[in-house]
């Protein structure tokens, strides 16, 4: 077996062979090369440093608008409990020094 192949060689050689099929089947051979190609062009886009994933298959995300709203609305939330959070342990400290005789000095961190 030759380890360097010649493309143009193959090239001609499928050329030929071309020439001997019926119209259907090379409607349908043309079908399938467009299936392919629309597959392969899915299949890139989740490629990661160039290790394509073939057997994970990812919905396409119709409205890219959506999934930002939703980061949006998460991080709104996450922002509000955590000054919620902050809020109480003040609330927490104040209440501490009004109801206690400990100096002032001793709640300064």
């Amino acid at each position: 077996m030759n380890p360097e192949l010649d493309t143009r060689k193959i090239t001609k050689l499928l050329n030929q062979s071309t020439r001997d099929l019926d119209g259907s089947t090379l409607k349908a051979l043309s079908e399938a090369r467009e299936h392919a190609l629309q597959k392969q062009k899915k299949s890139s886009a989740w490629a990661f440093a160039g290790y394509p994933l073939p057997h994970w298959h990812f919905p396409q995300i119709q409205h890219p608008w959506l999934l930002a709203a939703l980061l949006v609305a998460c991080m709104t939330v996450a922002v509000d409990w955590w000054q919620d959070d902050e809020d109480q342990q003040n609330c927490d400290t104040d209440i501490a020094i009004l109801t206690s005789d400990v100096p002032l000095e001793n709640f300064l961190d």
